[in-house]
């Protein structure tokens, strides 16, 4: 089951929402932080002109051989919830059952995978009081004609969104339209219990001598050096070896423009109590001062939190490594330009070795080997407004053989390998497509899932993917990657392939 490569088109025909539920009691609860609750159910009832319908925009590719339309419309809103209609349109062969991976439904068009990028934050499909998604239900089956999928998510914040859509990759600029009552259709509840859910967008990076990692979120960025680098065992002297990891931590503040910045001290839980809060704050506090004599016009502060904020769990000796950690935190001022990446934004020299294969500089396209198999890698960046998207465009070069993209694919929750500790981690395709510097290696945008009790972070990529590709077949994946602000950049996917200087193509100006 592959996408065949994407064309955007303009569709003559309008996506019409169905009217739908009566309205509920409503919730007298609060609504807690990163979700939005209905104080009513939206209602079918109030009378009210219909907003212009705006011109939908079509993705038209193939699934299982057969071409398959995909238009969406306006998101309509009423300033607390908003629906999305997506209508589907292909032949009566094209009928697809619910794919499971590990208990999620991996479905290419199943709506609980849809999300929403409104600026610095993503949307979720909403969830009712039995945590089911608030949209329409089954898999995209159209033996029976069109399919209209209907999804609920919280009200975005600015006046347009872009969607990011499994197999198929973003849909740009879908505009946001503003009405008094929401409808919706009638198989799709949106109750009282329900609760639509927020996250911030992160960043996040680790540097050339993998002794540092960045991590970006809502301006503020924090730098995490692991304590091995700096100081001997219960000691807050440091070494002869920490000159150069807060030589390079320096200069990230300086480039950044920061006026201010935190040094917290962390510790693993081996020890008292008191004893690493004494140890945590002298470690922070002889970082402190060495940065302070590269940065003499930065005010800096000094905070000691011992073991009581561990990145994961001490049941390893792996793990409390991640824990000793001194932390350097400071937000980036505000400025009318989107900010660029720390690790990515004015990086020169050589570039890390690679065992895999090298494009030509500033070649967009290359053949390398999956399983022995001969497979082309087209990649297109696109400037998009505040990030960058990467698709991946894989087509099978061999004769009769099927390739199966696992480089790129994968689906194990809890995939660790590219975030170290730094939370779980939800593998999704291109997972370790990165942008490579001679400073630094920035994996995709991910955001903490809100829905999900630990604390999952998921990436902001296609998801549950590993495809298997027929032969003269393609398949597309999507990935968002932060803006470096440069004309170039280097995408890496480590021992696989590297191509240098891919132009960025700038689709953010007016």
């Amino acid at each position: 089951m592959t996408w065949a490569p994407l064309r955007w088109i303009a569709a003559v025909s309008a996506v019409v929402l169905l009217v739908g539920c009566s309205p509920a009691e409503p919730d007298e609860g609060g609504s807690g932080e990163g979700t939005s609750q209905p104080s009513s159910s939206p209602s079918a009832t109030t009378p009210q002109e219909a907003p212009a319908q705006a011109e939908p925009i079509v993705g038209v590719g193939s699934m299982g051989g057969h071409e398959v339309e995909v238009s969406v419309a306006e998101i309509i809103s009423d300033g607390e919830y908003a629906v999305l209609t997506m209508t589907a349109e292909g032949g009566p062969s094209v009928r697809l059952g619910i794919e499971w991976v590990e208990g999620v439904n991996a479905n290419p068009f199943g709506a609980s995978d849809l999300r929403l990028i409104d600026g610095e934050q993503v949307l979720l499909v909403a969830r009712d009081a039995e945590g089911e998604p608030v949209a329409s239900e089954g898999a995209l089956d159209l033996s029976a004609g069109d399919q209209v999928i209907t999804a609920v998510f919280a009200a975005p914040q600015g006046n347009d969104v872009d969607l990011l859509l499994k197999h198929v990759g973003l849909v740009a600029d879908i505009p946001v339209v503003d009405v008094d009552a929401l409808e919706i259709p009638d198989d799709v509840e949106l109750s009282a219990g329900s609760s639509a859910a927020t996250a911030p967008i992160e960043s996040y990076s680790v540097d050339r001598a993998q002794e540092s990692s960045t991590r970006i979120s809502q301006g503020e960025a924090t730098i995490a050096i692991e304590s091995e680098v700096l100081f001997d065992v219960d000691s807050a002297e440091l070494t002869s070896g920490a000159a150069a990891a807060l030589a390079r931590t320096a200069a990230q503040v300086q480039d950044a423009g920061a006026t201010e910045l935190e040094v917290v001290g962390h510790t693993d839980d081996r020890g008292g109590a008191d004893y690493n809060d004494d140890l945590s704050l002298r470690r922070a506090q002889a970082v402190a001062d060495a940065l302070a004599d590269d940065l003499p016009n930065v005010a800096i502060t000094v905070e000691g939190r011992g073991e009581r904020e561990p990145v994961v769990a001490n049941t390893s000796a792996a793990a409390r490594a991640a824990n000793r950690r001194v932390e350097v935190v400071y937000r980036e001022p505000a400025t009318t330009e989107d900010p660029a990446d720390p690790g990515l934004a004015g990086a020169d020299g050589d570039l890390e070795e690679t065992s895999g294969v090298v494009a030509e500089a500033g070649s967009s396209s290359l053949d390398y080997e999956i399983g022995g198999e001969p497979v082309r890698v087209a990649v297109e960046v696109t400037r998009m407004e505040g990030y960058l998207q990467g698709r991946f465009e894989l087509t099978n070069l061999a004769g009769d053989e099927v390739v199966w993209t696992a480089p790129l694919g994968g689906s194990r929750i809890g995939y660790r390998a590219d975030r170290a500790f730094d939370t779980l981690t939800q593998a999704g395709s291109a997972h370790a497509a990165s942008l490579l510097t001679s400073r630094s290696r920035t994996y995709p945008l991910d955001y903490v899932d809100p829905y999900s009790p630990d604390q999952l972070r998921q990436l902001l990529t296609d998801r549950y993917r590993g495809d298997e590709i027929a032969a003269g077949g393609s398949s597309v994946y999507t990935v968002l990657w932060p803006d470096p602000g440069t004309d170039t950049v280097t995408v890496d996917l480590p021992n696989h392939f590297r191509l240098p200087d891919v132009p960025v193509t700038d689709e953010s100006l007016p």
